[in-house]
């Protein structure tokens, strides 16, 4: 995932999915986190943008389930 902070392995965190991905909420913990790009923006502004790996944490049947469904979903959108 990115985001712009950076996140500290085992950090748990709650991974909400967008609507076009089904919704639902899934537990996780975080494994890396590193520097992905920097950015400037017009004003001379500085943006950092870091990615973390993730691993999933205590899925319900129900959270295994809506994961299954957006990466199909991830899936088919690159195939198009």
């Amino acid at each position: 995932m990115e985001h712009p902070d950076p996140l500290h392995a085992g950090l748990m965190c709650l991974v909400d999915l967008p609507p076009a991905l089904g919704r639902g909420s899934l537990s996780g913990r975080i494994v890396w986190s590193k520097l992905h790009r920097t950015e400037q923006s017009l004003d001379g502004e500085r943006r950092r943008y870091f990615q973390s790996g993730l691993t999933w944490a205590e899925l319900t049947p129900g959270q295994l389930g809506a994961l299954v469904a957006a990466l199909d979903i991830l899936k088919a959108s690159q195939k198009g």
